[in-house]
């Protein structure tokens, strides 16, 4: 088809043919026509990654080199620039050392950036403060905000939570170090949030935590893995003020002991996912109140409770009709399943009995159970 024929389709015909071309190849097609240039915008959504490879399915994108990992500032400038009218409304970037503060200058950039929905930055060493800086600027109606192990500058931050603060539902830190109380505070303005994860998160207070849950009582999930300051206090603030809670990570939280999973169990009955992996000082009367009370549980981990025994495994067997994925290994090599063969035996025993039978997930270690055609997330 010539240019022209281009040109006399309707623009959501022509997206969908830019769809199955790379984005060179769409920028070639558009500039064979002065007019499809300026009608058309080059892309409305740019993954770095590709999503398919072994990195991105390993949950390493930033190791992924399929697409834009390696491009130039004049890339991301031309990416930009030709993203207009209307503008960019994803923009997902890893390891992407082209796109700096120079990009963010150039002629475009805030029209490309202003609709931006969706900003994820991992390992985006190039995105100092100043480039931080200048993207808290344009942007102020972003829906997920994820910064992903960058040294996030607070100033910036803080401007980003609060030009967002109405629109914003996700916010991922995963991994920001540096990150403190004081930041995370900053997240409470975010009163529509539904979903926060603060993992890896460790110098950030507990007083900052209770502050956020107390403030964002719409969350639905929260991720507080290796947030290794929690303790039984946050988890029973977390009980009492998010009545829409959905997903609980609690991993490594190895302060939490079995008074908070009693405040869980007495007010969280409809948690969908439960995670208390080495969580060390759990023992079994905390598993057999989740097996009386959260009923509605589809997913349980608990590997590396080195308190549990195999009364743990029985009382499982009886309650959590509902459930699908299950982890249950031990820390102990020698026992690759908490309570070990014996435990073991009867719990596939039983709920093969229930019609409901339980296979050991492929590609998991021993321990990790899913029924039917459940697969086992990565934790």
């Amino acid at each position: 088809m010539a240019a022209h024929g281009f040109e006399a389709l309707p623009s959501e015909s022509l997206r969908q043919v830019l769809d199955f071309l790379s984005i060179r190849e769409q920028f070639a097609l558009l500039s064979s026509s002065q007019e499809l240039l300026s009608r058309e915008p080059l892309a409305q959504s740019v993954v770095s990654y590709c999503g398919q490879c072994e990195a991105c399915q390993g949950k390493t994108e930033h190791l992924c080199d399929q697409k834009f990992k390696h491009e130039t500032a004049s890339f991301w400038t031309a990416v930009l620039k030709h993203s207009t009218p209307t503008g960019l409304t994803e923009l997902r970037l890893a390891s992407c050392d082209g796109f700096d503060a120079s990009v963010l200058k150039s002629a475009g950039a805030e029209a490309a950036l202003k609709p931006l929905k969706v900003l994820e930055l991992h390992r985006c060493a190039a995105m100092d403060a100043e480039a931080l800086g200048l993207l808290a600027d344009m942007c102020g109606n972003l829906r997920e905000l994820r910064l992903r192990d960058m040294a996030v500058d607070r100033a910036a931050l803080k401007k980003l939570l609060a030009k967002n603060a109405a629109s914003l539902r996700v916010v991922d830190l995963l991994g920001c170090h540096t990150v403190n109380g004081e930041d995370v505070r900053g997240i409470a303005q975010c009163s529509q949030l539904r979903d926060l994860s603060l993992w890896g998160c460790h110098n950030v207070d507990n007083a900052a935590i209770v502050h956020v849950v107390q403030r964002c009582s719409q969350l639905e999930r929260l991720n507080l893995r290796y947030a290794h300051k929690v303790d039984d206090k946050v988890v029973a603030e977390i009980a009492a003020h998010l009545p829409q809670l959905k997903d609980l990570n609690l991993r490594y939280c190895y302060k939490v002991s079995d008074k908070g999973v009693k405040a869980l169990c007495e007010a969280q009955p409809g948690l969908r996912s439960l995670n208390l992996s080495q969580c060390s000082r759990l023992t079994d009367a905390a598993i057999m109140q989740v097996a009386a009370s959260m009923t509605r549980l589809k997913e349980l981990r608990l590997w590396g409770c080195t308190k549990l025994t195999s009364d743990s495994v029985y009382f499982i067997s009886e309650g959590l009709p509902e459930l699908t994925l299950l982890d249950l290994r031990s820390r102990d090599k020698l026992e690759a399943v908490i309570g070990g063969p014996t435990a073991l035996k009867f719990l596939i025993q039983t709920y093969r009995s229930k019609l409901a039978r339980w296979e050991q997930a492929q590609g998991e270690q021993a321990g990790v159970f899913k029924r039917h055609t459940m697969v086992a997330a990565a934790a």
